[in-house]
């Protein structure tokens, strides 16, 4: 985790390029979050700013009030959202909002996306949707921050997006990568088929693996 401020706001940056260059955020849509290790405030990207066009300084510090404590941008128009997040659940330190293709398209439809693959344990038994809100509304924070636990890590916006929490920015960043790979999946295997669906006994099996998987 990087130290200082600075390299908070390096960081940042590098997922705002990270999630626009896999194509997760088309235009100027969806807005990523940090929080600041030891504080109650967050870094969060600026609104309508291309992310080709977003450099550090323009990353916009805000307290857990939705406040802005340091920056010369506006914060995204979803603030509330996160704010209501890192408040409600103190275990989070990075926020993803995207609006990747295939992701919202169940979000649309109103369906959540099932088990049709072990990866989901990461994030919880099924991603879930968000009853719908306008954006940037206090009801859409609350909508969201209320179907988000430490075992559901991502969520569906009713037409809207995607939401995804993880413990450090990598972690959210990689939630965000696979619901949209667990949403294309769901999609093309229904248009040809019925996917088979993995059970929830099987899910919490695989995220227990998941905690010892990988190098120490």
């Amino acid at each position: 985790m990087p130290e200082n401020i600075q390299e908070l706001r390096n960081a940042l940056l590098a997922a705002a390029h990270r999630l626009a260059a896999r194509g997760l955020v088309p235009g100027t849509t969806g807005n990523v979050s940090l929080r600041i290790p030891g504080t109650d405030r967050f870094l969060i990207t600026p609104t309508g700013i291309p992310y080709d066009g977003l450099t550090p300084s323009d990353m916009v510090e805000v307290n857990l009030q939705g406040s802005v404590v340091e920056g010369n941008r506006k914060p995204s128009s979803e603030t509330p959202l996160h704010t209501r997040i890192y408040h409600n659940h103190p275990w989070a330190g990075a926020v993803v909002h995207t609006h990747s293709m295939f992701a919202t398209t169940f979000a649309v439809l109103n369906e959540a996306i099932p088990a049709v693959h072990y990866v989901i344990a990461g994030m919880g038994t099924d991603i879930p949707v968000a009853k719908y809100a306008t954006y940037g509304s206090e009801d859409l924070a609350a909508n969201a921050a209320e179907l988000i636990s430490s075992e559901r890590r991502a969520i569906l916006l009713q037409n809207h997006g995607v939401i995804t929490v993880g413990g450090h920015l990598d972690e959210a960043l990689h939630h965000a990568e696979t619901v949209e790979y667990l949403a294309e999946l769901y999609y093309r295997a229904r248009s040809i088929g019925s996917p088979n669906i993995l059970p929830d006994e099987e899910i919490r099996r695989v995220a227990e693996k998941f905690k010892t998987y990988g190098q120490r």
